[in-house]
């Protein structure tokens, strides 16, 4: 087993995740099959972030 197979099924939590590499990393936690919970302030410009199934947003 290598560790991108690891990732699938796991829940992971990014701060920043509106930010340049947040949303990157965003995207590719969720590609590998992760449960991404994100949190950004309420102010954050959401456009570049990944709104799928497996992204639930938190706010702060």
């Amino acid at each position: 087993m290598n560790a991108v197979s690891s990732l699938e099924n796991t829940t992971a939590v990014v701060t920043g995740a509106s930010g340049f590499i947040g949303s990157h990393l965003v995207d590719y936690l969720v590609g590998q099959g992760c449960i991404v919970h994100a949190l950004i302030r309420k102010t954050s410009d959401r456009r570049w972030l990944n709104e799928s199934d497996q992204v639930k947003i938190h706010f702060a």
